[in-house]
C-alpha cells in the first residue's frame, strides 16, 4: 500500500485552530501552560515550549499538548536529536483520547507509523485499528488508506466492495487520490464491475481536484475518444496540467502532438 508523505507538523497548526473550542474541557492551569507553550513555540524556543506542554499535560491537558509534544520529539526541536519512538508514544496518548474530529489526523499519523514500522514495530492490525478510528472521526486520508487496504487485502481481508465504499467516502470529502482509484476500478474489467460512465466521472472529479495521474487519464480519454467524446483541445488542456506536475508520460504525449 503506497503512502503519501505525512507531516506531523501540521498537527501544530490544526491544534492552534481548535484550541479555543476545547478550552472548556481543560482547567485554568493547564490552559495557562498550554498558552505559554504556544508563545514559546512561536518564538522558536522549543525546549521551553516542550516543558510548558509537558506541564499542561500533567495538569490535565491530554488533548491539545500531546500531539505537539510528539511533533517536537520527532523533529528533535528541543535538543537537535529526533526521537521518533518517544514521539509515537505521545501520538498514541493523543490518538487514544479519541476526541472526534480533533483526533482524526493524529490517529491517521499514528496508524501510518504502525503501518510503516516507524518508531514502533510494524503492526498492520494496529495500523488498521487507528485508520478506522480516524476514518470514523471524519478524516478523509484515513478513509483513503482503508480503501487501499481493502483493495489490496493488506492488514484486512480483501474486499473490493468495502474498498469502494471507503474510497467514495474519502472522495466525497474531496480526496483526489480516492476518486482516481475509483476511476481505475470502474475502468478495469479486473473486478467485474466495469462501468465507463463512473470511470469517467471519477477521473474528471480527481483531475479537477488536481490529481496529476487523473489529469493524464482524462487527457487520454479526450484524445482517443474513450468514454469522453474526442476533443483534442480538452485533451491537450488536461495533458498540460499533468505534465506541469512532472508526469513524464503526459510530457511525451504532448511532445508527440507537437506541444
Amino acid at each position: 500500500m503506497k503512502h503519501r508523505k505525512f507531516f506531523t507538523s501540521l498537527l501544530t497548526f490544526a491544534l492552534l485552530c481548535v484550541a479555543l473550542l476545547t478550552y472548556a474541557d481543560l482547567n485554568d492551569e493547564a490552559v495557562a501552560d498550554f498558552n505559554k507553550g504556544q508563545e514559546a513555540y512561536a518564538k522558536g524556543q522549543y525546549n521551553i515550549a516542550l516543558n510548558y506542554y509537558l506541564s499542561a499535560y500533567r495538569k490535565g491537558d491530554d488533548l491539545l499538548s500531546p500531539p505537539i509534544i510528539a511533533d517536537i520529539y520527532m523533529k528533535g526541536q528541543h535538543n537537535g536529536i529526533p526521537n521518533t519512538a518517544e514521539g509515537v508514544r505521545w501520538l498514541k496518548i493523543a490518538a487514544d483520547k479519541n476526541a472526534g474530529s480533533i483526533s482524526g489526523r493524529v490517529q491517521c499519523d499514528l496508524a501510518t507509523h504502525y503501518y510503516m514500522g516507524i518508531g514502533v514495530p510494524q503492526d498492520l492490525q494496529k495500523a488498521m485499528y487507528y485508520y478506522t478510528l480516524s476514518a470514523n472521526n471524519g478524516f478523509g486520508e484515513a478513509m483513503y488508506y482503508l480503501g487501499l487496504a481493502y483493495e489490496e487485502g493488506e492488514g484486512v481481508a480483501y474486499d473490493i466492495s468495502k474498498a469502494i465504499d471507503w474510497y467514495k467516502k474519502a472522495a466525497d470529502l474531496g480526496h483526489a487520490g480516492a476518486a482516481n482509484n475509483l476511476s481505475r476500478i470502474y475502468g478495469m474489467s479486473k473486478y467485474g464491475i466495469l462501468n465507463q460512465q463512473e470511470a469517467g466521472r471519477w477521473a474528471l472529479f480527481a483531475a479537477e481536484k488536481g490529481d496529476k495521474n487523473a489529469q493524464l487519464t482524462v487527457g487520454n480519454f479526450y484524445l482517443h475518444g474513450y468514454i469522453f467524446p474526442e476533443d483534442k483541445q480538452k485533451a491537450v488542456y488536461w495533458l498540460k496540467k499533468s505534465a506541469e506536475q512532472g508526469v513524464v508520460q503526459a510530457q511525451i504525449i504532448l511532445s508527440e502532438l507537437g506541444y
